[in-house]
């Protein structure tokens, strides 16, 4: 039979183990994911704000440059916030 030391150091044990497991879980990993494998991969580079844009209207020139500088700015407000998300 077991004495009440042996019942309180494998009390006190179990405790010590099990927060350190506990603060192990606890830790986020270094890359959350909160949608989608993809998320955050965001081209916010003229090329590729310039080829979507293309992709999906018919504009004249100007227009799509116009539209191709919008798209930019969306997008990279996009990635400074997945960034900014990241870091917190």
């Amino acid at each position: 039979m077991r004495t009440t030391l042996q019942v309180t150091l494998a009390f006190l044990i179990s405790l010590v183990v099990g927060d350190l497991a506990w603060g192990e879980r606890a830790m986020p990993p270094d890359r959350l994911t909160i949608g989608c494998d993809e998320e955050g991969k965001i081209d916010a580079s003229p090329k590729a704000c310039l080829g979507a844009v293309k992709e999906i209207t018919q504009w004249n020139e100007a227009d799509t440059q116009r539209g191709a500088r919008e798209v930019c700015a969306a997008r990279q407000k996009h990635v400074d916030a997945y960034a900014a998300l990241q870091t917190s």
